[in-house]
């Protein structure tokens, strides 16, 4: 029986990631999706080179996501954009063995099937350059996935050191994701929740209190301890939460931010309206653990995980939404929680009956009735994303041949990166002028000053005051000026690229002609010896070479 028992998971789980390995096969050989791969793959090279992250090259991600980046590297190649779009097919598919075994610790395997199944799936069906691209908030979903298990661990088995763990994954994610400490305050004060209801002591939920914050303490403190020893504890401190709160976050009024966070819900196109399917389980979930709640405290065992969940999914759109962007790969650090929430309602509405056994619901609805909508919301809720996106599938092409990436990749970046790598040494640094670091990955040559990107110099912040009218020179990064043109003096990078001709990503508006220091130093020590075009004649990019 105990043989059975194990293959029915590995079966299943088995199905499920074939079918993820299946659909997400093409994304391995797109060379890059986004400018966040990017800025990660380009601080990877530089970790591996000796470089510390915010000290050497800032940035203002967490952490963790671009040393994940470096270790890949480190394992299989620097700029190996397909090994990091391999590792997230295995990380996607830990997600989904974490969010079984959470049910399964509530003894609803089948509800853990359907929770991996739906996390497979609606983490594709979205846009291709939110849910393709390795972005911070897999790592984020993953740790705050582990750290729920442990903490629903303790819960059902009274094991007081799985708050340590559980408080240590979530401390991981923090550092995956800024915007994901939201969702420890949860995990916080349901620790403290689930040890009264175990032991019925005041003195069992201080304990847990603090087994739990000792766990998320310990890395949190070793952390700021690794960056205190390699002296960038400041720079650590402002490029991790001063900038993203001085600068990123309040680029956004905060009256705008909450209620673009109360409509962006269910707006057209938003992630949950496209995926609405979890959206409609959600509500469901949240109206039935309200009605059994009003009921009766009965069942007060399973409410609390239920509410648990419901917080959860909560804190983490809020956490998502705090922003006031609404980037489509900031709600995946909400999808774990919602892909449970749905999972568990589906099994609910199925196995509905009252307590005499009959063929009716608690609310008097005929079974099959119930069972035949959720059939047909769940076969709509599925396939109707999932067509959004079929293109993805018709372009299913072995990701191993020799062309796939010249297959995958548009004309005017492949012209330029060749040009770069023919007529440059592998050792011999340039600087893309502008917020497009993926030339620095296609080229596979290393920048010549920190600023990966220049929105730290010039002061635009991504899609927020980018307008021509705007004025973004008071969001400029005190000292980074000296900074640049001290390591542009020393370093003299054999090519300079100028996006802005071509406006790529909203940089029209910065050309180096406005820049003084810049100008000079470009009209001092180098020539324009080509223009790159696009497909339609307009300009892509201005290439400066270096004057010997």
């Amino acid at each position: 029986m105990k043989k059975n028992n194990l293959r029915q998971p590995l079966f299943y789980l088995g199905v499920i990631f074939i079918l993820i390995l299946f659909i997400r096969l093409p994304s391995l050989a797109v060379p890059i999706y986004n400018v966040d791969e990017a800025a990660f793959a380009v601080i990877g090279n530089s970790i591996i080179d000796g470089q510390l992250i915010y000290r050497d090259i800032p940035d203002h991600a967490a952490p963790l996501t671009p040393y994940f980046y470096a270790l890949v590297f480190l394992l299989s190649g620097k700029n190996n954009m397909f090994a990091i779009h391999a590792a997230l097919v295995l990380l996607i598919f830990g997600i989904c063995v974490v969010l079984y075994r959470i049910c399964a610790l509530a003894g609803k395997k089948n509800a853990g099937y359907l929770a991996a199944l739906f996390f497979g799936i609606f983490s594709y069906t979205y846009t291709a350059s939110d849910v393709l691209a390795f972005e911070t908030e897999w790592l984020s979903v993953l740790f705050s996935s582990l750290g729920a298990y442990f903490l629903l661990n303790y819960y059902f088995k009274n094991k007081p050191f799985s708050l340590f763990i559980s408080g240590l994954f979530s401390a991981l994610a923090f550092f995956s994701k800024q915007l994901s400490l939201p969702v420890y305050a949860i995990s916080l004060l349901f620790c403290c929740v689930f040890a009264y209801y175990n032991n019925k002591k005041t003195s069992a939920v201080f304990k847990a209190f603090l087994l739990n914050l000792s766990g998320f303490s310990a890395v949190f403190f070793l952390v700021i301890y690794y960056f205190y020893i390699n002296n960038a504890s400041s720079d650590f401190r402002f490029w991790f939460w001063s900038y993203n709160n001085q600068y990123y976050v309040s680029a956004v009024p905060l009256t705008q931010r909450i209620s673009s966070a109360l409509l962006y819900f269910i707006q057209r196109g938003s992630f949950f309206a496209v995926n609405y399917l979890l959206a409609i389980l959600f509500v469901t979930a949240v109206a039935i653990t309200g009605w059994a709640s009003f009921q009766s405290f009965a069942r007060r065992k399973g409410l609390l995980i239920d509410w648990y969940l419901i917080a959860w999914a909560v804190f983490a759109y809020l956490g998502a939404a705090y922003s006031g962007r609404h980037f489509g790969h900031y709600y995946i650090i909400a999808l774990g929680p919602f892909c449970l929430i749905a999972a568990a309602t589906v099994q609910i509405l199925l196995d509905a009956s009252d307590s005499r056994g009959s063929k009716q619901t608690a609310a008097g609805l005929n079974i099959p009735v119930i069972g035949i909508l959720i059939i047909v919301v769940i076969f709509h809720g599925i396939f109707s994303p999932f067509y959004l996106h079929a293109g993805r599938l018709k372009e299913w092409k072995l990701p191993w041949q020799k062309d796939a990436r010249r297959y995958y990749l548009p004309k005017p970046p492949y012209e330029l990166s060749e040009y770069i790598k023919s007529n440059s040494g592998k050792q011999e640094k340039i600087f893309v002028w502008g917020f497009y670091p993926e030339i620095y990955v296609l080229a596979e040559r290393m920048p010549a000053a920190r600023y990966i990107n220049c929105n730290f110099l010039t002061g635009m912040i991504p899609w927020t005051n980018w307008q021509p009218g705007i004025d973004t020179s008071y969001t400029i990064v005190p000292g980074a000026w000296k900074i640049f043109m001290e390591e542009m003096e020393r370093n003299k990078p054999k090519f300079i690229i100028d996006t802005s001709v071509g406006d790529i990503n909203f940089y029209a508006k910065y050309p180096p002609e406005k820049f003084v220091l810049l100008y000079t130093f470009l009209q001092d020590n180098y020539k324009i010896s080509k223009i790159f075009f696009k497909e339609n004649g307009m300009p892509y990019v201005r290439l400066w070479e270096r004057i010997n």
